[in-house]
């Protein structure tokens, strides 16, 4: 998917949990367990509420130390995987 101009926040359907630093999904239907690490964790919390692309990707450079296109490259599969799972929802 093109995130570029999309708007995004995590779907609350889940039951989720955090543990140290790790969040634990939790998808009834598929019978599955999703174990994010510290990075996807935080991206997790990030978008407790909704959050256009560049909002995202701004808050991930200024909070990890890693160059724009690395860190595009990065959300964009990570947002993908993310997608896949029905674990976050587009709101544009």
């Amino acid at each position: 998917m093109h995130w570029s101009h999309k708007t995004i926040q995590r779907n609350e359907q889940f039951p989720w949990q955090k543990l140290s630093n790790a969040v634990v999904i939790l998808a009834p239907a598929s019978r599955k367990a999703h174990e994010l690490n510290a990075t996807a964790s935080w991206f997790w919390d990030f978008l407790a509420s909704p959050k256009t692309y560049e909002q995202t990707l701004q808050a991930f450079l200024a909070e990890y130390d890693v160059d724009e296109v690395r860190a595009a490259k990065d959300l964009n599969v990570f947002l993908d995987k993310l997608s896949d799972q029905d674990l976050i929802r587009t709101l544009s």
